[in-house]
This record gives structure tokens, C-alpha cells and sequence, in this order.
């Protein structure tokens, strides 16, 4: 039998009344990341309350806190074309809101009792993420079903753990996010900057537009080409959703790295130059279509920049960069390498734009770039697994 206790709602903090627009368009990703700081940065907001649940087994927790969202606040789907992510304080004030913001309302609850538990991001179809809610130990708290430890049948889940990210003393998870993988794109960086595997030069003609003279010179044809361009928008948008990273450094170091190598050949042409300082090019991290949003929020775009690359050596670049390396690896080993490697001629030699050419020492460096390449897998392979062993080693002893 449960029995409602009475709670002291005059002890949840006021809300400032103020709204605030993050972004104007913001992607599933966005939202997310977006949720999970506010439940962060504004758990404090309901710690005096949360006091009353400290006496509580975690199974009469997890209905009490159920029952009072049920009973009090009314489930509101945001405006069409708008998604609000509200604070707690926010959320008691309106007295309506969706699963965004009962779910931020319930971690908050739960971190200032210090117990752990994961915001749950679902899709029930194969499309992007819908709705979110909290799990903690085997138990669901979703207060938009009717049904208290209600989970419906999902198509996949995203988990964020909610007691390791407060742990970063009310960062954030986008700035957490920011911070956790700041070494690996520093090591990723430093293997871009040695042209590991030939991957800045593989990647690097993707960022010029479709003009033969561009890429024909390096001995890439225009499906080549096309190929180098969508698992470059794959790569950068891997780069700035999954690893929080800013896509102007990454383009800065490809290609100052590939200038010393096949890019040489069409450095002298005028568009290269209006290529390489060229910023608002459609392959970049952007949304290209209509999103639904989760429940219905936007959020910020991250912009980290990479700190420098410290005197990491090749192996050590490996370790680090693990994570990244075994997301994104395989888009540059699919690539072609240019062939076309001679010094650039002046751009009146027509001559240098015929198209098709082999370039001058492609042919001969083949045998060592296949060389390279075995080696440079077997490093990575060996990389992750040193990686992996060390995660799970991490996670055995917690």
C-alpha cells in the first residue's frame, strides 16, 4: 500500500522568470546535451526539498517523486517549431511542461540525494530520439505514462549517467563533454599533423568545391571526389557531436598538412585559396533537415577549440586518440590517395589543368603507402585494445 506523503513545496527555490534562446537551430544532439546540463547546472534548485525523500527506500522514492509530478504538474507538449527545456524551479512555477523537463525535475531530485541513475533517451521508430525520462536501478520514472515503472518498448536508447557527469562540480555535460575528450582530439590532432596514414591528404581536396582543376591534378576522379566529400561531412559531424570538437582547427591542420604534400600540385590556382579560408561550405556540422526535437529544446553549439598537442609521441597519439580513431578511421582509409605530388606550376601553364594526370611521384611512393597503412592498423588495433583493456579495467574496480 502506498501512502502519499505530505511535502513542503515552499521549499523549492523561485524561479527567475526569464527565458532564454540557446539556439535557433538546434539538432536531436543539441537538445540532448542541452537537457542533460540543465539537470546539472540547476540541481541545486530543489536539494532543500529533496531532503523530506532522504528517509525513503528507493522504491517508495522513485513512486513519491512519480506521484507528485503526476499530480501536480500537467503534461504539455511544447509549441510546434519550439522546444522549452525548463529548470526545476522553472517547471513548479508553470506547473506544465513534457518529458524534457520532468526528467531534468527527477535528476534533480535524485542528485541531491547522491544516487545514481541515467537519463534514458529512447526512439520508438528508426528515426532520431523522442523522448527521455530517468532509470535508476531497474526501476523506470517516466511521469508522462499513466502507469508508475512503465518502460515501452523502444527501437534504441542513449544512456547519460547522471551521478559521473554532476561529478565535474556543475559543469555541464556540453562542457564536460568538452573537457573528457580534450586529449583525444589533441592526439588525433597531432596524428592529422603527421599525415598518418595519408588521412589529411586523403581528406583535405573534400573541402574544394567540384571543379576538375581542384582535384583532377591529385589523380582523383569526380567519384572520387564525391566519396572524399561525404565521408568528410561524416567525419566533422562525428567530430562535433560525438567528440565535441570545432571543425575550423581540424580543417586548418588538414590542410596546412596536405599543402606539403599532394596539394601542392594545385596551390597556385586562384579558387584554392578561396577554398582554404572558405567557412560557410555545406559539408559542415549543420542540420539539413527538419528535426523533431525530444518530447519536443535547442541547445549550444560546441566551439573547442584544441589546446596545442603537447609533446605527445606516435604511440602515446595512438592510445589517446583511441576512441576517435575507431569512430572515424575507417571513413579515411576508404579514401584514395592523390597521386599528384609534383611542385605546383604557375596557373597560366595550361598544361597543369588537362586533367587526369598521375602526378609526379604517385606511382613510385605506392608500395610504401601500402606498407604504412599495414602498419599504421596494426598500431591502431593494438592502440584500442591497450585503451579497452584500461576502460574495463577502470570499470571492474568501481
Amino acid at each position: 500500500i502506498y501512502l502519499r506523503p505530505m511535502l513542503e513545496t515552499a521549499r523549492i527555490e523561485k524561479a527567475d522568470g526569464k527565458t532564454k534562446l540557446i539556439n535557433a537551430r538546434g539538432i536531436t544532439q543539441n537538445i540532448i546535451d542541452e537537457v542533460v546540463t540543465v539537470a546539472c547546472d540547476h540541481a541545486g534548485e530543489l536539494e532543500a526539498f529533496s531532503d523530506q525523500f532522504r528517509a525513503m527506500d528507493l522504491q517508495e522514492l522513485a513512486q513519491t517523486i512519480y506521484r507528485f509530478i503526476r499530480e501536480n504538474i500537467t503534461y504539455k507538449v511544447d509549441p510546434a517549431g519550439q522546444q522549452w527545456i525548463k529548470t526545476p524551479a522553472r517547471l513548479w512555477s508553470d506547473k506544465e511542461g513534457d518529458c524534457k523537463s520532468f526528467s531534468i525535475f527527477t535528476s534533480a531530485i535524485l542528485q541531491s540525494l547522491k544516487i545514481p541513475h541515467f537519463l534514458r533517451f529512447v526512439s520508438f521508430t528508426p528515426g532520431d530520439f523522442t523522448h527521455v525520462y530517468v532509470f535508476v536501478e531497474g526501476l523506470t520514472i517516466d511521469a508522462v505514462q499513466p502507469v508508475f515503472n512503465r518502460e515501452l518498448p523502444y527501437h534504441k536508447k542513449k544512456d547519460y549517467n547522471m551521478t559521473q557527469i554532476a561529478r565535474l562540480s556543475g559543469i555541464g555535460y556540453s562542457n564536460a563533454q568538452k573537457i573528457f575528450f580534450a586529449p583525444a582530439r589533441a592526439a588525433f590532432m597531432l596524428l592529422l599533423k603527421l599525415n598518418f596514414m595519408h588521412w589529411s591528404e586523403k581528406i583535405a581536396p573534400a573541402f574544394f568545391g567540384h571543379y576538375p582543376q581542384l582535384y583532377e591534378p591529385l589523380g582523383l576522379s569526380k567519384e572520387d571526389h564525391a566519396k572524399a566529400q561525404l565521408n568528410l561531412n561524416k567525419f566533422l559531424h562525428k567530430w562535433h557531436d560525438t567528440f565535441a570538437g570545432d571543425w575550423k582547427p581540424v580543417k586548418k591542420v588538414i590542410i596546412e598538412t596536405a599543402e606539403k604534400h599532394s596539394l601542392k600540385a594545385i596551390k597556385n590556382h586562384p579558387w584554392y585559396n578561396y577554398y582554404k579560408y572558405y567557412d560557410n561550405w555545406a559539408g559542415k556540422p549543420d542540420p539539413n533537415y527538419p528535426d523533431p526535437g525530444i518530447g519536443g529544446v535547442v541547445s549550444s553549439h560546441y566551439n573547442s577549440a584544441v589546446q596545442g598537442i603537447g609533446e605527445l609521441t606516435l604511440a602515446s597519439a595512438l592510445a589517446a586518440a583511441a576512441a576517435i580513431i575507431a569512430a572515424v578511421a575507417g571513413l579515411f582509409n576508404a579514401l584514395k590517395k592523390p597521386s599528384g605530388s609534383d611542385p605546383a606550376a604557375p596557373y597560366d601553364d595550361k598544361s597543369q589543368w588537362s586533367g587526369g594526370g598521375s602526378g609526379g611521384n604517385g606511382g613510385s611512393g605506392g608500395s610504401g603507402g601500402v606498407i604504412q597503412a599495414g602498419m599504421g592498423t596494426g598500431m591502431v588495433v593494438i592502440a584500442a585494445l591497450v585503451v579497452g583493456g584500461m576502460l574495463l579495467k577502470g570499470r571492474k574496480k568501481r
